[in-house]
């Protein structure tokens, strides 16, 4: 449902780092993991992606090398967004201790 994609969306960018990421950028990724969601890995084109966001191709391009780079990126999100996640845990732990 919608509340659960957005609260997935919040945790997942909360480890974005906002003051270096380009708002364009992160509306990519974001319907990117759409469209995953969505449609599957072969749901994700360059194309459906400019098409859903309502920019051109170029414009997708001009922020990332391929669709591997965009893949890439969202890994890149989920591993910083667990390190964050564990990190927390381990330190409310040794402070519990």
């Amino acid at each position: 449902d919608s509340e659960t994609w957005l609260e997935f969306r919040r945790v997942l960018f909360r480890s974005w780092n906002c003051r270096n990421a380009n708002r364009e950028a992160k509306e990519i990724v974001e319907v990117a993991l759409e469209l995953i969601a969505n449609k599957g890995i072969q749901g994700l084109t360059i194309k459906n992606l400019a098409k859903k966001i309502g920019i051109t191709e170029p414009a997708i391009y001009r922020h990332f090398d391929s669709k591997i780079h965009i893949l890439i990126t969202i890994l890149d999100l989920f591993k910083k967004n667990n390190e964050l996640i564990f990190s927390n845990e381990l330190n409310t732990n040794l402070n519990n201790s």
